[in-house]
């Protein structure tokens, strides 16, 4: 007796070159949200002295040397009290 069942026939086979590669566009890539650069502080020509600074600490923010700011204000002692106003020498001045 011939068998009702549908024949399974295997599935077509499809090669690499007959199907054609889909297009893969790469996504935008947005750039880095970067945060603005500092701001350029103005060299003040004078300073007031904060709580617990010392002359060093001045001399390294400003770019000069300890000997150089207390020549430009006359000090004979690099001890300095809190609210005391210094000229800064040019910078670079060491």
């Amino acid at each position: 007796a011939p068998s009702t069942e549908p024949i399974a026939r295997p599935a077509p086979v499809v090669t690499a070159e007959a199907a054609p590669a889909p297009v893969v566009q790469p996504a935008p890539v947005a750039p880095a949200a970067q945060p603005a650069p500092p701001a350029p502080v103005r060299r003040p020509a004078t300073i007031v002295v904060q709580n617990n600074q010392t002359l060093a600490d001045i001399a390294k923010q400003w770019g000069n040397s300890v000997p150089a700011i207390m020549m430009e204000n006359n000090l004979v002692t690099d001890q300095v009290k809190p609210g005391t106003k210094l000229k800064l020498p040019p910078a670079g001045r060491k």
